[in-house]
């Protein structure tokens, strides 16, 4: 099975003006990307200075650093100091850009190629489109949980409903189905489904538990499903209901659930049952869990939040994970706190370490 790496494009440049230049440099981000198999990032400063880096899939790395200079009304980016790496060896220390012009146009931002038989390929990794203002604790927040839908409907013939997807008269096979086409089939079970959670969780829970799709596998259908590579003919559940436990505003716990012909649940349940709950302390909204982890020095700068499920404890927690330090070539570490969402007085930090598959890392 072919393996795809999955990449965004990340620009840091510096304009708050539809099209950039020397005067009103002010750093706003813009971003894009998609699937393929390289990465580029690069930040500008206000000060004029840059940071490059760029990494394919086969273990190439480019990290470049220099200035941008202004001449007869463009902008242009000009290293300083290039290092060029293929699997964590250099390779060659080759400058990485000579007048390479750069232009911001409203909301976009791109390199300009210097050959024209080369504007194809930057039209499609060197656009970039600004980001929309957020807050930091909404960049921050990530889903919790995990569906793992993997092992019970990965490449099955599965058509996706829920309640505000395509309701054409004819299926869709990529994107999210109205659920009216199939509630005469799957209402029944999602009842029963949501009878059997109520039975065995705490009404506090349930009552913060929110439907958000189900996926229905037609054995009968894989022939509509051509554009799809390695469709499974047997497969391990006929349903599966994605649904979204909320504690408190904008966060989101992840549960799937994994359904026979017959009703019958095969997944296990990865929250707590009636006699294990804990009420969930609501007044720990994300603003006062950033409150608390940034008085801990060791934690910061501050990564991302998470409300998880510990099985082994059967109490759910707040995980804060601090932004990855590099130790060497591509060994990381990062310490993680962890707060009980039923007690607060109840803190705990980890040490945490891993070792990159890549050589580069981008965050």
């Amino acid at each position: 099975m072919k393996k795809y790496l999955i990449i965004l494009l990340f620009v840091v440049s510096c304009s708050s003006q539809n099209n950039l230049t020397e005067s009103n440099l002010k750093c706003e981000k813009y971003s894009g990307g998609r699937f393929g198999f390289s990465g580029v990032n690069l930040e500008i400063f206000s000060d004029n200075s840059y940071q490059y880096s760029s990494f394919m899939h086969s273990g190439s790395l480019i990290t470049d650093t220099g200035y941008l200079t202004f001449k007869k009304g463009k902008f242009y980016l000009n290293s300083k100091k290039t290092i060029r790496k293929f699997k964590g060896k250099t390779i060659s220390k080759k400058k990485n850009f000579k007048m390479q012009e750069v232009f911001i146009n409203a909301d976009t931002i791109r390199l300009i190629p210097k050959k024209q038989s080369e504007s194809e390929f930057y039209e499609h990794y060197y656009s970039l489109i600004k980001e929309k203002n957020e807050s930091f604790d909404e960049k921050i927040i990530k889903l919790g949980g995990e569906f793992d839908f993997i092992k019970y409907q990965h490449r099955c013939a599965i058509y996706k409903f829920s309640k505000n997807g395509d309701k054409s008269e004819k299926w869709n096979t990529l994107n999210p189905n109205d659920i009216e086409k199939i509630s005469k089939i799957v209402e029944p079970i999602k009842q029963t489904l949501e009878n059997r959670i109520m039975e065995y969780s705490n009404s506090d829970f349930f009552n913060r538990l929110s439907f958000s799709s189900v996926d229905v596998n037609f054995k009968d259908s894989i022939a509509n499903f051509e554009n799809r590579n390695n469709i499974h003919r047997i497969c391990n559940s006929k349903y599966y209901f994605y649904y979204y436990f909320k504690p408190v505003n904008k966060v989101k716990y992840c549960i799937g659930f994994a359904v026979n012909e017959k009703g019958e649940i095969l997944s296990k349940f990865n929250f707590p049952s009636k006699s294990d709950y804990k009420n969930i302390d609501r007044t720990l909204d994300v603003n006062k869990v950033l409150k608390i982890a940034r008085s801990y020095k060791n934690i910061k700068p501050i990564k991302e939040i998470t409300f998880e499920y510990d099985k082994k404890q059967k109490r759910f927690y707040w995980l804060i994970k601090q932004k990855e330090k590099r130790i060497k070539a591509n060994r990381y570490k990062y310490n993680v706190l962890k707060i009980d969402a039923s007690d607060i007085s109840k803190v705990e930090i980890k040490k945490e370490k891993y070792k990159s598959v890549c050589n580069a890392k981008f965050f």
